[in-house]
């Protein structure tokens, strides 16, 4: 099984020393590293500029790790679909992954979801996936019924693929294994994230190493290895030694896959 880690939550780190981080990454046991990729004058601090690409990858060779997905930070990721090609085509990446941030009123939604269709059909004619990433925030928000994040995928009809976050999703108030199941056709990565507690007044929750909260781990793996999709690792922050949580989940996940083999 090769596992993933998205380094968003990790940024400082990666910054701070790129090359200890990922060598403490890959000796952790990771294989694949998912960032966020900075189109426009985003933040730098928030992820890799696209037009850094090129040494991000370098490095990740140099480390003998891999960059299959990435998350994208942009104004508007429809009006950037041939600079989108150019980095993937570049760097190795096959699925840019997207998420919803806007109000949950069914114009705005839609529009959001006509747009990732758009997108989506555009970046496959090269070969390139569009995935949806989930919060909290439209977990719990519904619109006709079901969840905003589900409505989205309904909406787009399989052209939008779903990279689901397990912590968002029971901190959302989704019960986690139904909520895989009636989304099983859309799901194509599984983003693995445990968490101590539901969310407090303000929207946040520690999050804490896999297998030690309160989202069945066990569960979204095992769903993910049947289907074969990509298992990754999302830690937003740590309360003690960052690297030392990721090193924890990484060898909860391979006790899981060893387990089920």
């Amino acid at each position: 099984m090769k596992t993933g880690i998205q380094i968003f939550g990790c940024k400082h780190l990666y910054h701070a020393d790129p090359d200890g981080f990922l060598d403490r990454i890959q000796s952790a046991g990771y294989d694949i590293i998912e960032p966020c990729v900075l189109f426009g004058d985003m933040p730098a601090e928030l992820g890799w500029r696209s037009e850094d690409m090129q040494a991000h990858v370098d490095r990740l060779e140099k480390h003998h790790l891999a960059l299959s997905s990435a998350h994208i930070f942009a104004k508007d990721f429809s009006a950037i679909v041939p600079e989108l090609i150019n980095v993937a085509q570049l760097s190795g990446i096959r699925q840019y992954v997207v998420g919803y941030r806007g109000p949950f009123e069914r114009q705005a939604v839609q529009e959001f979801a006509d747009k990732c269709v758009a997108t989506a059909i555009q970046l496959s004619a090269a070969g390139i996936e569009l995935w949806l990433h989930n919060s909290w925030q439209e977990i719990a928000a519904k619109l006709d019924g079901m969840s905003v994040y589900e409505w989205i995928l309904a909406h787009c009809d399989g052209k939008l693929g779903a990279q689901v976050d397990t912590g968002w999703v029971v901190c959302g108030g989704e019960d986690l294994q139904p909520f895989l199941e009636r989304n099983r056709r859309f799901i194509r990565s599984i983003h693995h994230k445990d968490v101590a507690a539901s969310l407090n007044a303000d929207g946040w929750t520690p999050n804490v190493p896999l297998g030690t909260g309160i989202v069945d781990t066990r569960l979204a793996f095992s769903f993910g290895k049947a289907l074969g999709l990509s298992q990754i690792v999302d830690q937003d922050h740590s309360a003690g030694d960052f690297l030392a949580d990721l090193t924890q989940s990484a060898r909860y996940l391979d006790a899981l896959d060893r387990e089920q083999a």
